[in-house]
């Protein structure tokens, strides 16, 4: 965890330093409650959305309220616990109350994470060149949309053709053995997910549910902004949600603290915005997010009637 914990505290200290704090805090009273309820409930449609899509994932072997306590406990672990373990603990959790076995579950959250990147990408390549004002901006939009098109298409492709993977993987442990020792089972275990898609409707299905959950995130973050930053552009509010999915993605404590703020700040810095109400609707945003986290993930717990310790030691007889 030191990694994290230096570089959250490098973000916090570079933001103390340049933030005029008091008007962050002015900002941040002024916020207003029915605005938060609504980013509440928008957010929690945005999480159930994810939840159908992995049920499709997960071929509708799991019920929806069990799969959806499980994204809860996982997303809970993953303000607990670094390097999104949050994601293990949600598949263990889900074990625990359906048939559905870990190396089943697992791989169906690697996919999701895949849809999430391409979605990501296309979020965040098509709103920069507009932002930074560049007279190509359509150009490239159009192609970034294509690229990831492209992309979700070789995605598929390989669903159909895994030896298109194995054939080269094979080839290349072969001359360097360590590289089989390390990648065998993580090829295995990515194919593995890819096959669930197979079917184009099922895939198609995926692509929208996950879609829609970014479609959710846009708008809950759109309700909120609009009391820090009223005239920034939808094209602006994608930006910044993009450069706040990158920014967690950086080492950084549990629950992204610090290293959040620091993004979104960022993306306020790039867009000629006022900093301190940057960092102001950062922590509003964070504020909700946790907060929601910590409610469906012990509605979770108490549903399913699991506890983090059992949970736990499902994960230490995993590693042992």
């Amino acid at each position: 965890m030191l990694p994290g914990i230096v570089v959250s505290a490098a973000a916090v200290t570079v933001m103390a330093l340049q933030i005029d704090l008091q008007a962050t805090l002015d900002a941040l009273l002024q916020v207003s409650l029915w605005r938060v309820a609504a980013a509440v409930v928008v957010l929690a449609l945005a999480f159930a959305a994810r939840t159908l899509g992995w049920r499709v994932l997960l071929r509708g072997q799991a019920p929806f309220p069990e799969s959806f306590s499980s994204i809860g406990i996982g997303y809970l672990f993953n303000q607990i616990l670094p390097f999104r373990l949050g994601e293990v603990a949600r598949t263990l959790a889900l074990g625990m109350r359906t048939k559905v076995s870990f190396w089943e579950a697992f791989p169906t959250v690697v996919v999701e994470r895949i849809f999430d990147l391409g979605f990501l990408a296309l979020v965040l390549f098509s709103t920069i060149p507009f932002v930074v004002g560049a007279e190509w901006a359509l150009t490239a939009a159009i192609i970034a949309a294509a690229i990831v098109v492209i992309g979700f298409g070789v995605l598929y492709a390989i669903v159909l053709n895994p030896g298109w993977v194995q054939g080269p993987f094979g080839w290349l442990s072969g001359r360097y053995p360590r590289l089989k020792t390390f990648g065998e089972e993580r090829i295995d275990l990515f194919l593995r997910g890819l096959s669930v898609i197979r079917r184009p409707r099922r895939f198609l299905a995926v692509f929208g549910w996950i879609g829609l959950t970014w479609v959710l995130s846009l708008v809950w973050n759109r309700i909120v902004l609009v009391d820090f930053y009223p005239e920034a552009s939808l094209l602006e509010t994608a930006f910044i949600v993009g450069i706040a999915a990158v920014g967690v993605a950086a080492p950084s404590t549990p629950g992204n603290l610090g290293v959040y703020e620091a993004a979104i700040w960022s993306a306020f810095l790039a867009l000629s915005a006022d900093p301190a109400q940057g960092l102001a609707y950062a922590l509003a945003t964070h504020g909700i997010y946790i907060l929601l986290v910590i409610v469906l993930g012990v509605g979770g717990l108490l549903y399913t009637r699991i506890s983090l310790r059992e949970i736990y030691q499902q994960a230490r007889r995993r590693q042992t």
